[in-house]
């Protein structure tokens, strides 16, 4: 009758009643859920984006980046998100796990380095089998990742050890060496970005030489050496790196170096 009908409506099960075409309203919402799951926000995490240009100062976001991070691949992989207008400070390296998606949403990003290295680098870089990877992982709507008065070290992107990776709509009004950072990189796309001032090259196609090409640096400033350079090893080559629709000025050695190591 009506009163057992409405009862079973109003209990704990009730969507699983109901069909909205061929599947219960149960099952779409459990899709709709699993597709929000895996996100993450800097800004749970601690993040506070304060950085000022004028003054030189705000609060170190790294470890809420990382924490962020961490979380997404607990999962198995996810989307992280920054909040559009913030201008966040990045200290040292950030860690980045396979089936990932960072979306800035037009944040900005100061890279305010405690010593040499990338602001990104994946986290398959701090261990040497070349067998290990990290696999398909997006980057995208970064309004400006910078280092600081121009005059710290580093990249911003690096990827050795990825296969599959994408950076669309990122900009740079400065960094030291290059905003992104080929070496080791397999199925590389850069489409729509941008740099306006490096004393390297905006992007670079390169191998990983002598232990140094690609450095990473810890939350206490020890430098994290590439774990590849002997020119035996096949992931410290680059490959099959596709850049296009991008805008360099200023670049204080070239748009685009391309290399080999040749030991």
């Amino acid at each position: 009758g009506d009163a057992t009908l409405r009862g079973q409506l109003s209990s704990p099960e009730g969507a699983t009643l109901v069909y909205n075409g061929s599947e219960t309203v149960a099952a779409q919402l459990n899709k709709l859920l699993a597709g929000n799951t895996n996100i993450f926000h800097v800004d749970d995490f601690g993040a506070v984006g304060d950085w000022s240009d004028t003054t030189g100062t705000g609060t170190d976001d790294t470890a809420a980046f990382q924490a962020a991070f961490d979380a997404a691949q607990a999962v198995g992989g996810g989307k992280v998100l920054a909040s559009p207008g913030k201008d966040y400070r990045i200290t040292y390296t950030v860690w980045y796990p396979s089936n990932f998606i960072f979306d800035g949403q037009g944040c900005k990003i100061m890279l305010n380095a405690v010593a040499e290295g990338s602001a990104f680098l994946p986290k398959t870089f701090l261990q040497s089998g070349q067998g290990i990877q990290t696999t398909d992982v997006i980057f995208r709507n970064i309004f400006d990742l910078r280092s600081y008065k121009q005059n710290n070290w580093g990249n911003g992107f690096g990827m050795l050890g990825v296969n599959r990776i994408l950076f669309e709509n990122i900009g740079s009004s400065w960094l030291w060496f290059h905003l992104i950072d080929g070496c080791g990189g397999k199925n590389v796309e850069v489409k729509h970005c941008w740099s306006t001032g490096t004393t390297s090259a905006a992007f670079q196609a390169d191998a990983a030489v002598g232990g140094t090409a690609v450095a990473g640096v810890l939350p206490n400033g020890t430098p994290v050496p590439c774990p590849f350079g002997d020119g035996t090893v096949s992931w410290q080559y680059t490959e099959n790196m596709r850049i296009h629709n991008c805008y360099v000025v200023n670049a204080g050695f070239a748009a685009v170096h391309i290399h080999n190591y040749v030991p």
